[in-house]
């Protein structure tokens, strides 16, 4: 996998955190909403959310009721994460992922990529290991692949 995003979002993570703190991405307005009103329409009480960046999907979960946890690679957007309220945050890149068999702190009822797939090698294995840490009637939830996805 080439680390070309993991690189991008360390030297951006600041700007990034600063234009979600300020709703400036019109957009957002709606997929914010929508993952928002999937996770509470589907009951889910854990949930990992993977690629959380600086952690604002986490955050809404966690203050909705949801034991949420969010993994990111870049540790820049957890430690803005951890700084910004409520929520569970940890350093974790798929890479490491894919190396396990399951996701730390046991089954989930939900899985969350939010915009936060950005890769073609080893999709397969990050996939099944995250399969593998959902309950037996957990939900993976996919929002639309992260642009860098389409590059190569």
């Amino acid at each position: 996998m080439s680390n070309d995003i993991l690189d991008t979002w360390r030297k951006n993570a600041h700007a990034w955190s600063t234009a979600i703190d300020h709703q400036s991405i019109p957009s957002r307005k709606y997929t914010n909403s929508a993952i928002l009103e999937t996770i509470k329409s589907l009951g889910l009480l854990k949930v990992a959310d993977l690629g959380c960046g600086e952690g604002w999907l986490t955050r809404e979960m966690t203050k909705n009721g949801v034991h949420a946890h969010g993994f990111d690679a870049v540790s820049e957007f957890i430690e803005l994460a951890a700084k910004k309220g409520v929520g569970t945050f940890t350093v974790l890149s798929y890479d490491e992922i894919i190396k396990n068999t399951f996701l730390p702190h046991g089954s989930y009822d939900g899985v969350v990529f939010n915009f936060s797939i950005y890769q073609k090698e080893g999709l397969f294995s990050l996939l099944k290991t995250v399969l593998n840490s959902l309950t037996k009637h957990g939900k993976l939830i996919i929002q639309t692949l992260h642009p860098f996805y389409l590059l190569k």
